[in-house]
């Protein structure tokens, strides 16, 4: 009897170790998706609105705080909309709207995925955007604008 509660009480205490090592591999690629995700989705906007005059950063007051806001241009029949995006209320945001209209509260853009903090610099055709991921981690990268046109800040 004492050798199958032995049993018994090794195979809960292995079940429960597992399933603890399960949640924590669970949540790392969970956080490490997010990482990807809002740097992936960063370059790849630049990337896809890369043309002369059509990328600039702008500091922007939300809430009281000064935002870095990095705009992107495009034309739609002869009109110019711009895709702005930002990070604010814990998330980066994006915002599609018609180039006239200001950008005047945290909630003007969709959620992308959650972020601390969202830096972008232009210096000549090279952009220098800095993530501060929600638990601290920052990413930092460089995207070239292929068209060979320089951002404007």
């Amino acid at each position: 009897m004492m050798l199958i509660l032995m049993f018994v009480g090794l195979s809960v205490a292995l079940i429960a170790l597992g399933s603890q090592a399960y949640r924590s591999i669970t949540k790392t690629a969970e956080e490490n998706a997010q990482k990807r995700t809002s740097v992936g989705y960063v370059v790849n906007r630049v990337h896809a609105f890369d043309a002369k005059g059509a990328v600039r950063v702008e500091e922007v007051e939300l809430e009281g705080q000064l935002t870095d806001v990095l705009t992107l241009a495009e034309w739609i029949d002869g009109e110019c909309y711009e895709t702005r995006l930002f990070c604010a209320d814990g998330s980066l945001r994006e915002q599609f709207t018609h180039a006239q209209t200001p950008l005047e509260t945290a909630y003007d853009g969709e959620k992308i995925v959650e972020l601390a903090e969202f830096e972008v610099e232009i210096a000549g055709s090279m952009i220098q955007v800095t993530f501060t991921h929600p638990d601290g981690a920052t990413d930092t990268v460089h995207v070239a604008l292929r068209s060979g046109g320089e951002g404007q800040k």
